[in-house]
């Protein structure tokens, strides 16, 4: 019998610097590259989507797979089914319900599996699709493939509320009852260490000599990660390597425009913007030239945007030592002290006012992440280590090219057809028929992601920077979204009284009994994220007069 894959080709690769674009366009490479399918059949809703289908994939169809690859617009799906033994469709999101419906509505010759896929979960447009997918009734021949353990926890808390929220509505369960394997994301590791280090900075025009410091992402906070951090830190490394170089690439799309000059202008205040070199919309081919020219990778996401980190293995395959946040699917990726680094994170384990203002068309991953911190400290301190001790780069170096072997294409596509395997003979033997708007907690789904949750025996002291801040001797810089968010005669009173002496969580909340407890801890964090306040565990206490 033939194993055909199903496919409703609906997405726009245009974006080269879009994490899902990048991830969706590698796996049907790959797929078609690796796989033992003997027919790939894609459906398209109009002719601009098809052209743009040929444009990406036309000459790895024509060299892998001239004969397998057919196409079709998008009215010609009732029929294909009605005709056609399919073994499984994928969706490249994890919204399946349109895919159950159509095989529990249309005439379809042969039950075939269901699978979809995750990529971004913090979007609140995805709950009344999860809604759906649930009264769909996917089944245990259905499977929505997570790309990191952490999104496949998020997937679960998803299902939880929702069903929870359900049962106490309408005294009915609706339970996800199909599976959530986890599959990471890959890539093709011999496109890889091409080039070497001095040839990539020749073409780049990058300083032969000089350590460079490289972070490839969008170049946005509001999904991706805030940059601002990153210089304060980089400011301190040119206090012991100042001729060392930070490389800042990614996507810039018009309308973030602002804050890249922003950025700009806060470099120069700080004095370092001869340092630092801004790549932003590089053309695809340089991708693997910054890679090679680099010496440290660096990703300090704080967004719950965040769900695998397909940069993080590109580094990795690079040879790159990665120093990364302790945060979402980073966790799996980088093995703290012998690829690289996990730097801690920390955030609030609630605040209401956010997740409730969330309904009204905020980005509420963007606003958490405003009152999510990296630990600066530690950071600098882990890459210092690393420029400071060649032997260790080149240690880690070594660890970080042998650690990306599992994430090859050609190891993970056996797994996916594993999968789809299976849950054909599950359709073939089990499948039947099947027979909302919902609000859901960003801090109880993502809880899981930080190092450490602010407690209230959590420890707090003011920094220089604070101190600087309080005195006028510093001025903070403060994004133009999150500025409405900030009562800055707290800040100030939270500055003032740590000023004092370090005091706990807890004792700063009671002196600030007239703001709401969240809304002091979400100011606090914030204090933290920009190096105003330093925060230690409790094992620390005994260290301060408190």
């Amino acid at each position: 019998m033939k194993k055909i894959f199903g496919h409703i080709y609906l997405f726009d690769f245009s974006s080269p610097f879009l994490g899902r674009s990048v991830a969706d366009r590698e796996f049907i490479t790959a797929l078609i590259r690796f796989g033992s399918f003997d027919e790939y059949h894609f459906f398209f809703e109009s002719e601009t989507i098809l052209k743009d289908f040929q444009r990406h994939f036309a000459d790895t169809i024509a060299f892998y797979a001239p004969n397998k690859v057919k196409t079709f617009p998008l009215y010609k799906l009732e029929e294909q089914l009605a005709t056609t033994t399919y073994t499984v469709f994928h969706s490249s999101d994890p919204l399946i319900e349109k895919l159950i419906y159509l095989r529990s509505n249309f005439t379809i010759k042969e039950p075939f599996a269901i699978t979809g896929y995750t990529h971004t979960l913090s979007s609140r447009n995805l709950s009344p699709g999860f809604l759906l997918t649930l009264l769909q009734q996917p089944q245990s021949c259905d499977a929505i493939i997570c790309s990191s353990k952490c999104g496949q926890k998020v997937m679960e808390n998803i299902f939880d509320t929702i069903n929870n929220s359900f049962s106490q509505a309408f005294h009915q369960d609706i339970d996800y009852k199909g599976q959530l394997p986890h599959i990471p994301l890959g890539i093709t590791t011999e496109s890889y260490n091409k080039v070497s280090k001095d040839e990539a900075r020749k073409k780049l025009g990058f300083p032969a000599e000089n350590q460079i410091i490289l972070s490839i992402a969008r170049l946005t906070p509001s999904s991706k990660m805030d940059y601002y951090p990153i210089l304060d830190v980089f400011s301190r490394i040119l206090h012991e390597y100042p001729t060392a170089r930070l490389v800042l690439a990614g996507g810039l799309s018009e309308e973030k425009e602002n804050y890249l000059k922003e950025l700009q202008v806060y470099a120069q205040q700080k004095g370092i913007t001869d340092e630092i070199i801004f790549c932003p919309n590089f053309e695809d081919s340089y991708k693997h030239l910054l890679y090679s020219a680099a010496d440290i990778f660096i990703s300090p996401s704080d967004n719950m945007q965040e769900t695998f980190g397909i940069t993080i293995i590109e580094a990795l395959a690079s040879g790159l030592p990665v120093v990364c946040s302790d945060w979402d699917g980073y966790k799996e990726l980088v093995t703290d002290g012998v690829t690289g680094y996990r730097v801690p994170t920390i955030m609030q384990k609630s605040y209401d006012a956010i997740d409730n203002l969330s309904l009204f068309s905020l980005n509420p991953s963007f606003i958490i992440a405003q009152y999510t911190a990296v630990n600066q400290d530690i950071m600098t301190e882990r890459l210092l280590s690393l420029m400071s001790n060649d032997r260790l780069l080149t240690e880690m170096a070594e660890n970080a090219k042998r650690s990306i072997v599992c994430y090859d294409w050609s190891q993970l596509i056996p797994q996916y057809e594993s999968l789809w395997s299976s849950l054909k003979t599950e359709a073939l033997l089990q499948y039947t028929p099947s027979s909302f708007s919902l609000h859901f907690s960003f801090y109880k789904l993502f809880s899981h992601y930080p190092t450490y949750h602010l407690e209230d025996t959590t420890v707090l002291s003011i920094t220089d920077a604070g101190e600087n801040i309080l005195a006028n001797r510093q001025e903070l810089s403060i994004n133009l979204i999150i500025k409405n968010f900030l009562d800055f005669h707290l800040l100030g009173s939270l500055l003032s009284n740590l000023k004092e002496k370090p005091l706990t969580n807890a004792d700063l909340k009671a002196r600030h009994r007239n703001y709401t407890q969240d809304l002091v801890e979400s100011h606090i964090l914030w204090l933290i994220k920009y190096g105003a306040v330093a925060y230690y565990e409790k094992d620390f206490r005994n260290n301060f007069d408190i």
